[in-house]
């Protein structure tokens, strides 16, 4: 498609489309034109230009490849959008719905509709991780705020920071803040940047998985501390499988396992937070 070319005055006759106060969305802002509220102009807000080519480079593969990566559930950028002759963000189409984290940590959604969100969020994964192999294809910044869920229905909404073809996207908190991954070697670092592949993906899904179990921050764990939750864990007779794949993402020897064929033998209770296992292990 081609890029939509548009001056500071053409910007200023588009309306603001608001995002939610509790979701994260800290480099871009949205807008929409009356004649067709369904199409979003998504401006990022860096000036740094060093940033924004790089975007575009990973955003035009991303359109050049829409069709060999032939997933429904991803909304990819439409075109390019030019201000003034210069790149500054992409348009996309709308999605209906809320975004899964309002679901997975809400206190009062049943654990069935969170398992449910959970189970079509690793489904999603699974077909990017199908994908043409040559692509080396990953959503990268997986949390519940990058998806949408109406109706049983999931769909990955920012993925102008997916990763394709060697570009460098964005990389989830649960990576960021994880001060252990280092120590694990199936997970390629440069400096503090690691590289999002279908290891770091399913790393971040378990971590959503842990999330409604644990009600806490297991991401930022010991390794040590980990092992011992887990264990845990399987003393209130978690499913063994569900364990295994939770495990896997600190085995340097194994790709990490999915747990999606086990989260319907999740039963999270107040014995299963991570809480209460600190407050029975002092």
């Amino acid at each position: 498609m081609e890029p939509i070319n548009l001056n500071k005055q053409n910007l200023r006759k588009l309306k603001p489309y608001l995002i939610d106060d509790n979701i994260i969305n800290c480099d871009a802002n949205f807008y929409y034109n009356k004649s067709n509220p369904n199409l979003l102009y998504k401006i990022f807000r860096t000036n740094d230009y060093l940033v924004l080519r790089q975007k575009q480079d990973l955003i035009e593969d991303l359109i050049n490849h829409e069709q060999d990566i032939n997933i429904k559930e991803l909304i990819l950028p439409q075109s390019i959008i030019n201000i003034n002759g210069s790149f500054k963000g992409i348009t996309m189409e709308k999605v209906k719905g809320g975004n899964i984290s309002l679901f997975l940590s809400n206190n009062g959604c049943p654990l069935k509709i969170k398992i449910d969100i959970l189970y079509e969020l690793g489904n999603l994964l699974k077909k990017i991780r199908n994908t043409n192999p040559k692509l080396n294809l990953a959503f990268g910044d997986v949390h519940g705020d990058n998806f949408m869920s109406s109706k049983n229905h999931i769909s990955g909404i920012d993925t102008d920071g997916m990763t394709i073809n060697g570009h460098r996207g964005r990389i989830s908190y649960y990576l960021r803040k994880n001060p252990w991954l280092k120590e694990i070697n199936k997970y390629e670092f440069d400096h503090d940047y690691i590289f999002p592949n279908k290891d770091t993906d399913l790393f971040c899904f378990i971590m959503m998985v842990l999330d409604i179990i644990s009600n806490d921050k297991i991401y930022l764990l010991s390794l040590d501390e980990y092992k011992r939750y887990l264990e845990y864990l399987y003393t209130l007779d978690f499913n063994p499988n569900l364990l295994g794949s939770l495990a896997s993402i600190y085995n340097p020897n194994i790709h990490n396992l999915d747990p999606s064929n086990y989260l319907n033998t999740i039963n999270s209770t107040e014995k299963s937070s991570y809480s209460y296992f600190k407050s029975i292990n002092r």
